[in-house]
Protein backbone atom coordinates (compact mmCIF):
# COMPACT_ATOMS: atom_id res chain seq x y z
CA UNK A 1 0.00 0.00 0.00
CA UNK A 2 1.37 3.13 -0.95
CA UNK A 3 -0.08 5.50 2.35
CA UNK A 4 2.34 3.22 4.51
CA UNK A 5 5.80 4.43 2.95
CA UNK A 6 6.67 0.55 2.34
CA UNK A 7 7.01 0.09 5.74
CA UNK A 8 4.91 -3.08 5.81
CA UNK A 9 7.25 -4.50 3.36
CA UNK A 10 10.40 -3.87 5.79
CA UNK A 11 9.00 -5.43 8.51
CA UNK A 12 8.24 -8.60 6.23
CA UNK A 13 12.13 -8.58 5.46
CA UNK A 14 13.53 -8.14 9.52
CA UNK A 15 16.45 -10.21 10.27
CA UNK A 16 16.30 -13.68 11.46
CA UNK A 17 19.54 -15.26 12.49
CA UNK A 18 20.30 -18.80 14.12
CA UNK A 19 21.93 -19.16 17.20
CA UNK A 20 23.36 -22.33 17.27
CA UNK A 21 24.54 -24.33 20.16
CA UNK A 22 28.33 -24.20 19.59
CA UNK A 23 28.36 -20.05 19.53
CA UNK A 24 26.94 -20.28 22.54
CA UNK A 25 29.28 -22.94 24.51
CA UNK A 26 32.20 -20.73 22.77
CA UNK A 27 30.89 -17.32 24.36
CA UNK A 28 30.10 -19.45 27.81
CA UNK A 29 33.78 -21.10 27.75
CA UNK A 30 35.30 -17.39 27.12
CA UNK A 31 33.35 -15.37 29.66
CA UNK A 32 34.28 -17.91 31.97
CA UNK A 33 37.80 -18.33 31.27
CA UNK A 34 38.85 -15.61 29.93
CA UNK A 35 37.00 -13.02 31.22
CA UNK A 36 35.26 -12.17 27.34
CA UNK A 37 33.38 -8.91 28.12
CA UNK A 38 32.65 -9.39 24.17
CA UNK A 39 31.66 -13.28 25.14
CA UNK A 40 29.33 -12.00 27.77
CA UNK A 41 27.86 -9.12 25.66
CA UNK A 42 26.96 -11.53 23.21
CA UNK A 43 25.59 -13.93 25.42
CA UNK A 44 23.20 -10.94 26.75
CA UNK A 45 22.12 -9.91 23.96
CA UNK A 46 20.97 -14.06 23.16
CA UNK A 47 19.45 -13.63 26.91
CA UNK A 48 17.71 -10.42 25.98
CA UNK A 49 16.43 -11.36 22.88
CA UNK A 50 15.21 -15.07 24.30
CA UNK A 51 13.73 -12.87 27.02
CA UNK A 52 12.08 -10.82 24.83
CA UNK A 53 10.56 -12.81 22.04
CA UNK A 54 8.07 -11.24 20.08
CA UNK A 55 7.53 -8.27 21.79
CA UNK A 56 10.12 -6.03 19.32
CA UNK A 57 8.26 -6.09 15.98
CA UNK A 58 11.24 -3.76 14.63
CA UNK A 59 14.52 -5.43 15.79
CA UNK A 60 16.01 -8.37 14.50
CA UNK A 61 15.11 -11.67 15.68
CA UNK A 62 17.26 -14.51 16.97
CA UNK A 63 15.80 -18.23 16.72
CA UNK A 64 16.83 -20.36 19.26
CA UNK A 65 15.61 -24.64 20.08
CA UNK A 66 14.48 -25.17 23.47
CA UNK A 67 17.11 -26.69 24.93
CA UNK A 68 19.85 -23.75 24.07
CA UNK A 69 17.06 -21.61 25.81
CA UNK A 70 17.57 -23.48 28.77
CA UNK A 71 21.49 -23.67 28.54
CA UNK A 72 21.34 -19.91 27.85
CA UNK A 73 19.00 -18.83 30.37
CA UNK A 74 20.64 -21.18 33.02
CA UNK A 75 24.43 -19.97 32.09
CA UNK A 76 23.49 -16.04 32.50
CA UNK A 77 21.53 -16.27 35.50
CA UNK A 78 24.06 -18.96 37.23
CA UNK A 79 27.22 -16.70 36.12
CA UNK A 80 26.87 -13.05 35.34
CA UNK A 81 26.52 -12.09 38.58
CA UNK A 82 29.78 -13.60 39.42
CA UNK A 83 31.35 -12.54 35.70
CA UNK A 84 30.85 -8.62 36.47
CA UNK A 85 32.12 -9.02 39.78
CA UNK A 86 35.12 -10.12 38.85
CA UNK A 87 35.43 -7.77 35.90
CA UNK A 88 35.06 -4.79 38.63
CA UNK A 89 37.34 -6.10 40.77
CA UNK A 90 34.08 -6.24 43.81
CA UNK A 91 33.76 -9.18 45.73
CA UNK A 92 30.03 -10.75 47.06
CA UNK A 93 28.30 -7.75 48.27
CA UNK A 94 30.53 -5.61 48.34
CA UNK A 95 28.73 -2.96 45.76
CA UNK A 96 25.87 -2.17 48.52
CA UNK A 97 28.17 -0.45 50.54
CA UNK A 98 30.63 0.73 47.50
CA UNK A 99 27.71 1.04 45.15
CA UNK A 100 29.06 5.26 44.07
CA UNK A 101 32.51 4.46 44.22
CA UNK A 102 31.99 1.42 41.80
CA UNK A 103 29.46 2.62 39.59
CA UNK A 104 31.43 5.90 38.89
CA UNK A 105 34.32 3.93 38.34
CA UNK A 106 36.12 3.95 34.49
CA UNK A 107 35.61 -0.16 35.15
CA UNK A 108 31.55 0.28 35.17
CA UNK A 109 31.41 2.43 32.00
CA UNK A 110 33.49 -0.42 30.34
CA UNK A 111 31.28 -3.34 31.64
Amino acid sequence: HAADGGRRGDKARKLVRTVDSKSVRQWCDAALGKASLKAVQNLLKCYRAATHLGEDDDAESLYFDSVLFNELMHFVLKHVDSIFRKALHVGPGAIGANAEKVFSSAKWKKV
